[in-house]
Order: C-alpha cells, then structure tokens, then sequence
C-alpha cells in the first residue's frame, strides 16, 4: 500500500473517530481527492471493521471500536462538566470513591478539591493526573495498561478491587442502544466494573443523552442496579422505562 493511501486512511479514522460519520464529499473535500478515491477508502477500511458504508458516506463502528480517552474527552465537555457539577453533591467528605475510566467523569478529578479528606481509587491514568493537584489520597489499580483506554485492566485490578470497600463509585458507559444498562466495549471493563458496584455502598452511572442510541458490545449492569442516573436528557420513548432516580442536568 503507497504512504499517500496509508496516511488518508488514517486520516479518514481520525475524522471518523472525532465526529463519528462522514460523506463521501465531505472527506474528499477535506483530504483534496476524488469522490471515487474515498469510496475506495470506505470499502477498504469497511472490510477492516473500522467503518459502516452508508448511502453517500460512513459512520463509525462503535460496536467494534474502542474509541480513544483522548478523543471521547473532546466530546460534549460542558455537559460533562455540568453532569460532575451535580454529581460531586452526592460525595461527602471522608468517602471512598471509585471513578471508573469515562471521558465523562473526568471533571470530577478537578471538583473532588471542594471536599475534604477523600480516598480516590481508579484504574484511569488521566484521572490521577487530574486529581493530583488535590490533597487528597489516590489509589491506583495495578494491571495490564490498555493504550486506548489510558486505564488499567486485567485480573490484577479486580484482585485488588476486592480489598477495598467503597462509599460512592461513579461510572459511564460506551452505549447502551438496544439494552436495558450500560454497556462497555471490552470484555474487562464488565468484570471490573461488576466487581466495584458489589463492594460499593452507592452506584452512580453518569451519561450524556447521545450514549442512549449508541451500541455496545457487551451490557455490565441493569440500569435499576444503580442508585442514581445523571444525564442531559433522557429521550422521550424511554422515560418511565429506566427504573432508577434520575437528574437531567439539561431540564434544571
């Protein structure tokens, strides 16, 4: 394969993992090619699994794609600041606190200085550098480092989850289309997860509303195993089906 093609293709996954779809002009308008070039290039990197065709364009395949912190930070950022702004009420001082690896939650890192005298245990290397700036004891779950994730996973973080007993965990979620919960794209997000929310005394999902129609591969809980939703908007067809308390930071 030339390095001209090399380097669109990976510009085409950027731009796809920035916006999520794209058209077929579109990215021939920003790459300076052909139409016909980047059809190629969508029939090329839909055989990969990275992308679905679709009329006149492509979208990114969630289900199969473990989306980078580094992008997923760059999404929704006010509402992710306004979700934390309200989910830092429900931690007190002294608490044990488990914040999982979500773009979402990352806020918190900064809004957790307003308490006093927390235990902060994650498995998310951006979180920690967040954090680090308050005086508050960090604890990071050791285990295999996943590139994408910037987190911890593996047998070694539940080992260690199962010494600790939790007063607040926060978690998010990759998509939760067609489920009844979150649900995550690794397999070790589930396991992780799972072992946090038996050991915690309360369970916060937090969520911007465009996770709603989002697919995930895999489902780690009920959305009626948590004590408390947080998201922008809840859509309409699924009001009174979420059987949890639920803020809709967006309404107030």
């Amino acid at each position: 394969m030339e390095k001209s093609t090399e380097r669109r293709h990976e510009e085409i996954r950027k731009y796809l993992l920035a916006y999520e779809r794209a058209s077929v002009n579109e990215i021939a308008r920003v790459l300076d090619v052909t139409p016909e070039t980047i059809r190629k290039d969508f029939s090329f990197l839909e055989n990969k699994g990275f992308l679905f065709r679709t009329h006149g364009g492509a979208v990114l395949r969630n289900s199969n794609v473990d989306i980078p912190l580094n992008i997923r930070t760059q999404e929704k950022m006010d509402i992710k600041r306004l979700i934390c702004s309200k989910v830092i009420n429900y931690i007190d001082n002294d608490n044990v606190v488990f914040i999982d690896p979500s773009s979402t939650a990352l806020p918190l890192g900064r809004l957790i200085c307003l308490k006093k005298n927390l235990l902060l245990i994650t498995n998310c290397f951006d979180m920690v550098s967040i954090a680090a700036e308050s005086k508050h004891e960090i604890i990071m779950l050791g285990g295999s480092y996943s590139k994408t994730g910037k987190r911890t996973q593996g047998h070694f973080v539940t080992d260690m989850i199962s010494k600790f007993s939790f007063d607040v965990a926060i978690f998010g979620l990759d998509g939760s289309e067609g489920l009844d919960g979150p649900g995550t794209q690794t397999e070790d997000a589930v396991f992780t997860n799972m072992a946090v929310m038996k050991r915690s005394k309360r369970n916060i999902l937090i969520m911007d509303s465009s996770k709603f129609t989002r697919p995930a591969r895999f489902q780690y809980a009920q959305f009626s195993d948590f004590d408390l939703l947080v998201t922008d908007k809840v859509p309409d067809q699924l009001k009174g089906k979420i059987n949890t308390t639920v803020i809709e930071v967006g309404s107030e």
